[in-house]
């Protein structure tokens, strides 16, 4: 179900806002979508491992493998990444990260994260908190599909709010 959701939400997304799309793999650049389902939201980014990470090719040695670790700490809560008015809760989540176990040092990696949320209340709007600690991070192309709107828009440091 929760890849289903993300799927529907790219396809709608792309075939009805390609203002919001983006060449692949910028470096300081991301792609964030968010769908709604009644009370569930989903949540899914997409950036260079380059940007929260330092590098972007399976891990090379221990400090490396700690800065993996590390960030799969940092993103399994959600409020180092997002942050939604009224709270939300989050109920599930899929991180995607550099291969450990590869031997390709030269391949070019993304992270990818998934979150699914329950909210209890109408969700008014969202703040995006990844823009605080992650600095190489300059630009978050994003779409969304509420039950009252589907929009896009370019988030920045200076701009990291969604309204709904």
């Amino acid at each position: 179900m929760f890849r289903i959701a993300l799927s529907l939400l790219t396809l709608l997304l792309c075939s009805t806002a390609p203002q919001a799309q983006h060449k692949a793999h910028t470096h300081g650049e991301g792609t964030l979508s968010l769908a709604q389902d009644n009370s569930d939201w989903y949540l899914e980014l997409a950036l260079p491992a380059m940007d929260l990470l330092g590098f972007e090719h399976a891990p090379q040695n221990t400090a490396q493998k700690q800065k993996i670790n590390e960030l799969a700490d940092r993103l399994g809560d959600s409020d180092n990444l997002i942050r939604f008015s009224p709270d939300c809760r989050l109920t599930e989540k899929v991180l995607e990260l550099p291969d450990q176990h590869r031997s390709d040092h030269h391949h070019h990696s993304d992270i990818s994260v998934q979150y699914r949320f329950s909210c209890p209340g109408d969700v008014s709007n969202a703040r995006l908190t990844i823009f605080t600690w992650a600095t190489s991070l300059h630009l978050l192309h994003t779409q969304w599909l509420t039950q009252k709107s589907t929009a896009s828009a370019r988030l920045t440091p200076e701009q990291p709010q969604i309204e709904f």
